[in-house]
């Protein structure tokens, strides 16, 4: 039961393939009722991740609303609800800030879900599931994921150089985080030419490695592991497929 009510226990090509779904169904849900029940789907996933999101992650739905208040401020067309003396509030308007609102808030979700449920290791196959139709103009699809599995493998490991050799400069009397925005850019090289030298370094151990385990061979991979589909898998994809004609449903109602 455990592992039916949580995502992170389904296979990542189906729950990548599934989110694309979802993020597809948001522009297709033109209606305020069909972005409310594909707000709610979306928010009910977030709750099934084993990882919860913290406060602060949350704090980006305030931004959302806005970014979303302020593109349609001027918006003055449609029966007047409230007439102020710079700012004319208006049906249109409101539904306009509802729905920009609830696309930015669906998109984050669903990013969240992904990025929070799908681990590092499952990258490669996923990445190399999508580019699939790559193969048929003879490109390598194999070498295009593992270098983009490589490329969010470096993030963290830049992310702990920088603040390394911050505390070293700072120990060593530098004022990095102090004093005006130029005494801050004129620190900026310190930083990054030991960053990149240190990045320069790790990479070529990594391509070493690589050669001596003969990635590159003329002969085809194997997969470390299988991701087979379950049933959680099922039960997902029956669940999107009714979500898909929900939004379609809800979409003929109107509520402005």
């Amino acid at each position: 039961m455990k592992k039916i009510m949580n995502l992170s226990y389904m296979n990542p090509i189906i729950k990548t393939v599934l989110s694309l779904f979802i993020t597809v169904l948001n522009a297709v849900a033109v209606s305020l009722t069909s972005k409310i029940f594909l707000l709610l789907f979306s928010f009910l996933c977030l709750f099934l991740l084993e990882k919860k999101l913290k406060f602060k992650k949350i704090r980006a739905i305030l931004i959302f609303a806005i970014v979303s208040f302020f593109s349609n401020i001027f918006v003055t067309r449609g029966n007047i609800i409230l007439d102020l003396k710079f700012i004319k509030l208006t049906d249109f308007f409101i539904q306009n800030f509802f729905m920009m609102f609830f696309s930015m808030s669906i998109f984050w979700a669903i990013s969240a879900v992904m990025i929070n449920s799908i681990s590092a290791s499952d990258v490669p196959y996923v990445a190399e599931f999508l580019l699939k139709p790559l193969k048929f103009f003879k490109i390598n699809v194999s070498e295009i994921s593992m270098i983009i599995t490589l490329a969010m493998r470096f993030i963290p490991v830049v992310s702990d150089e920088i603040k390394k050799i911050v505390i070293a400069q700072e120990s060593r009397g530098a004022s990095i985080k102090r004093g005006s925005i130029f005494k801050r850019i004129k620190f900026i090289f310190p930083i990054f030419i030991p960053v990149f030298a240190s990045c320069f370094r790790k990479a070529i151990n990594i391509a070493t490695a690589m050669e001596c385990r003969c990635y590159g061979a003329p002969f085809e991979r194997t997969q470390l592991r299988e991701n087979k589909i379950t049933k959680i898998d099922i039960i997902a994809i029956f669940i999107v497929i009714f979500v898909i004609f929900g939004v379609l449903f809800c979409n003929t109602i109107k509520i402005f």
